[in-house]
């Protein structure tokens, strides 16, 4: 399933629908109300009252609830008009902002019980935000470039997510969980790998739009306002290294990846950490579970990657490193394996008081090696790829190492923490 936000379309407000087959008939068909029918609709009304009480404190002037708010049946293959007809496709798997009639509408068939399912129903919500974002940028005449815009709306939905965590709304809640399937649904409304943020399809890397998200759901509304001065956090426009970079996808094949990544991190935190605390290189063991040579470690559970304490080592079983590196792509392994080099490095150098703490420091480190790679000054020959940024959300977002059973921290935290590392080289041992 593919599914993007769409450009909101300019035109002159006719009526809603150009109904292909019979204009008489109502193009939404009656249906029975369903549990997304009823979440949708509680979604629906909160935004509307955090809009009412937000927007005259951000623009100064009183919000104007949309003309119509709607869910769409593609199967129908009716057109609806905004300014002009858009075909079913146009809607198909999306959902949009529409200008020229105020209207926000979803697919109703794929999209939003697809998000359901795979992510949670606050997914749908998300969607749903963002869109009334646009709705939001229409009354506030903002005028930015398009991925800057996109990525206020993600700001925006951020910020009404951070009134539902908050407990300000009288009609939802969110959990820890509800948050990270949130952010999992990222990965599915991303830009194609290697798309510039320079153009006018532009909505941002995953790693954008979490980011985004974040600074609504942590800092409110009155930061994403300033995004029309200020800009969003710092973007990542990466582009491919060569053509033959560009023909693999920006994926190196798993042995030469993996060989990369380890000498890679050897080299950096030798010179980032030896000279002033000690031991910075870890002899890795892969090992293939299926054969039952599984080495021992007591202080570590089973992980496709783990750093050792008790003899300092990080092992790799590499039947799932293999599945990960097919599934995700290069950077997966490489964040995998940046994140037990921070652990080993965090307990060596005793960088932490808590467990929770160690696991943060972790993520962060990985982000300031990460960080090497995106500015061109890694210790070896290797650098970030479009889209390899997104993979490591991917694998914070889809696995949770099994030294976190029982720490309160999730994908968003990691996530937050890998971007820090990434943004600020120093903020991590600070």
């Amino acid at each position: 399933m593919a599914t993007a936000c769409a450009v909101p379309i300019d035109g002159q407000n006719r009526s809603l629908f150009d109904a292909v087959d019979d204009a008489d008939t109502d193009p939404m068909t009656p249906t029975t109300e369903t549990a997304i029918d009823r979440y949708l609709s509680t979604v629906i009304t909160d935004l509307d009252e955090f809009w009412e009480a937000d927007f005259p404190e951000q623009y100064g002037s009183r919000y104007q609830p949309l003309a119509e708010v709607f869910p769409f049946f593609a199967s129908e293959g009716r057109s609806i008009r905004c300014g002009s007809p858009l075909p079913p496709s146009a809607i198909s798997q999306n959902a949009i902002y529409c200008s020229a009639g105020d209207y926000v509408t979803w697919d109703a068939e794929i999209l939003m019980p697809n998000l359901n399912e795979q992510f949670g129903q606050f997914a749908m919500g998300i969607v749903l935000s963002h869109e009334w974002g646009h709705a939001i940028q229409a009354r506030a005449r903002v005028n930015t470039a398009p991925v800057v815009r996109e990525l206020q709306a993600d700001c925006f939905a951020g910020a009404w997510a951070g009134r539902v965590r908050n407990g300000e709304s009288s009609r939802l809640s969110l959990t820890v969980d509800e948050i990270d399937g949130a952010l999992a649904g990222f990965l599915l409304l991303r830009d194609p790998p290697g798309t510039p943020l320079g153009s006018r399809q532009a909505h941002g890397s995953a790693f954008d739009r979490v980011g985004a998200f974040e600074e609504g759901l942590t800092e409110g509304n009155g930061r994403c306002v300033r995004y029309e001065t200020d800009g969003p956090r710092a973007l990542f426009d990466i582009g491919f290294t060569s053509f033959e970079d560009q023909q693999r996808g920006g994926n190196l094949p798993l042995g030469e990846a993996f060989d990369l990544v380890v000498t890679d991190l050897d080299a950096f935190w030798l010179d980032a950490i030896e000279p002033r605390t000690g031991q910075a290189s870890f002899p890795v063991d892969a090992y293939s579970a299926e054969s039952g040579d599984v080495p021992a470690c007591p202080s570590a559970g089973i992980e496709v990657v783990r750093y050792c304490p008790d003899d300092q080592s990080i092992t790799v079983e590499a039947d799932q490193l293999a599945a990960i590196h097919r599934g995700i792509g290069d950077f997966s392994i490489g964040l995998l394996l940046a994140r037990e080099w921070g652990r080993g490095i965090v307990s060596i150098n005793s960088l932490a008081h808590s467990q929770r703490e160690a696991a943060v420091l972790a993520d962060c480190l990985a982000g300031t090696w990460a960080g090497t790679l995106a500015a061109g000054t890694s210790a070896t020959d290797i650098s970030l790829s479009p889209g390899d940024l997104d993979e490591a959300v991917a694998v914070m977002v889809g696995r949770r190492p099994a030294d976190l059973e029982g720490i309160e921290l999730s994908a968003f935290d990691r996530i937050r923490a890998f971007r820090t590392g990434f943004t600020d080289d120093a903020a991590c041992l600070r």
